[in-house]
């Protein structure tokens, strides 16, 4: 059922105003959300309230708004195995926003089983992308398009070839995907990309979450091929596997492979406990990454531990493949970085077990807890003594340079420590007393960012309560953070997995 509440009509003067009001349709278990959608206009609402609403939906070019009333556990959009559920084929814009639903049951013959976009770019938000199947982006399929998508959820999809989670698919230098808040579950693809493929397309994926995809040839996390060179912020890849026990063949890139000319530019992310594991005779390379063909992946600020290959627990390098590295932690018992081919590393200021050669890098224990540096960590300011970009930030969301250099790895230590001496004491707020501005008087003189738990340029009450929390306590700053995890979703989305 479908129920039409109009807008008010202003008339002043008993003069028509000219003025086309926004209206708000509601769907209800048993109604159609497809006749909502062709009835309503631009900048119109549909309001799904709660319940399971079969068949597919077609936005055929509308910029309406349409969610859900209770979020995604409470509303479903199931696709029954028939088709793709969502489709945005007809230019479709940001004013075109799917917001709250859980989509499920899409099939895709053969590309985007939950959702398609060709040539679009609407907005998706707070979405739940699970249990569906495609050839190509069993999630989603974006082909040519520019969505936003922020805080969605892709949970258990499947690919039979590549892109379980999602396909981004474009041209060099095309627009492409943003991705914010979002977080990839347990996809699979048969081939590569178990969470996200991207071909000749350079999406920017900022706070997201990779966590137990698989794929049974490479980049269970992220597979980058063509001349993809997306930009990767604040992400955490744990727990993914390119796993070619089932096969005679060679894996590469337990979390993210890139291939081809493809040139991923990494900063502040998380490589943890990623594998890459092939049955002998044949080889599992790289761990965390693996590059091949003519690849030049950046990272900066990146900490890899605890991942595991036959060659390059974090860094496998092939053919002209040349990955540049700087100030981050590669660490998990030696040889981890591999080469071969004509492949090279440029690694520096950075911490790598085993040793590397290059400007400023070390071969000692980072002494990390919970992936933050210690106290009496020697990656505090380790790294590159030239980075230092205005308004740079550490995992944590805290100011990135916070002594008098860049540390090593994705966490930056120091927030709360004042006055530099690695124990937060009454000292610190004594020294730092004239750094208090209070939410209105404009941002703090420079040397302050020890004590702005929220980097927002003002230190008050919401930073002094945070404080507080370490005060006289001899441990690491960096472990309390002034907002929830950079990679956190919300609690509906992260329980999707229980669905």
């Amino acid at each position: 059922m479908v129920h039409l509440r109009k807008a008010t009509v202003a008339m002043l003067a008993l003069t028509w105003s000219g003025t086309a009001y926004p209206e708000t349709f509601h769907v209800y278990p048993g109604g159609s959300i497809q006749a909502a959608i062709d009835s309503a206009g631009t900048g119109d609402e549909i309001v799904v309230h709660p319940g399971t609403y079969g068949g597919a939906i077609n936005f055929h070019g509308k910029a309406v708004k349409l969610r859900s009333s209770d979020g995604p556990l409470a509303t479903t959009l199931d696709g029954q195995q028939a088709g793709t559920v969502v489709r945005c084929q007809t230019g479709e814009g940001p004013g075109t926003v799917l917001d709250g639903l859980r989509i499920t049951g899409g099939l895709g013959a053969p590309n985007g089983g939950g959702m398609l976009i060709e040539g679009a770019g609407p907005t998706v938000r707070n979405c739940l992308f699970q249990g569906n199947h495609a050839q190509y982006g069993g999630g989603l399929f974006v082909q040519s398009g520019q969505p936003t998508l922020a805080g969605c959820t892709f949970d258990q999809n499947t690919a039979e070839a590549s892109g379980g989670g999602l396909y981004s698919y474009g041209y060099p230098g095309q627009p492409a995907a943003v991705l914010l808040d979002c977080r990839f579950s347990e996809n699979s693809a048969v081939s590569v990309g178990g969470a996200v493929r991207n071909w000749d397309s350079s999406p920017t994926l900022t706070r997201c979450v990779f966590y137990l995809n698989h794929a049974r040839y490479s980049g269970a996390g992220v597979a980058n091929g063509g001349e993809s060179h997306p930009s990767i912020t604040d992400c955490i890849f744990e727990g993914n596997t390119a796993n070619t026990l089932f096969g005679n063949w060679d894996c590469f890139g337990g979390a993210m492979s890139n291939f081809e000319s493809s040139s991923p530019v990494l900063v502040n992310c998380v490589f943890l406990a990623n594998s890459a594991v092939a049955l002998y005779p044949r080889l599992s390379r790289g761990g965390a990454l693996a590059n091949g063909g003519s690849a030049q992946p950046t990272l900066i600020n990146c900490t890899l531990t605890g991942n595991h290959a036959n060659i390059g627990h974090a860094l496998s390098n092939t053919g002209n493949a040349a990955p540049t590295v700087t100030s981050s932690i590669l660490w998990n018992g030696g040889g981890e970085v591999g080469n071969e081919d004509a492949a090279t590393a440029w690694i520096a200021y950075s911490d790598v077990q085993g040793s590397w050669p290059g400007p400023g890098n070390i071969d000692e224990d980072p002494r990390l807890e919970d992936l933050r540096l210690r106290p009496d960590s020697p990656c505090i300011d380790a790294g590159d003594p030239a980075y230092a970009p205005p308004g740079a930030r550490d995992l944590d969301g805290h100011a990135r340079v916070l002594g008098g250099r860049v540390d090593t790895g994705a966490y930056e230590f120091g927030i709360g420590d004042y006055n530099g001496d690695r124990v937060i004491d009454t000292q610190d707020f004594l020294a730092g007393a004239a750094c208090l501005t209070g939410p209105d008087n404009g941002p703090y003189a420079a040397g302050c960012e020890a004590l702005d738990f929220e980097y927002d340029h003002d230190v008050d009450l919401v930073d002094l309560a945070a404080f507080q929390v370490l005060l006289g306590r001899s441990q690491p700053a960096a472990r309390v953070s002034g907002r929830p995890h950079a990679c956190s979703v919300g609690p509906e989305l992260a329980a999707a997995s229980r669905l």
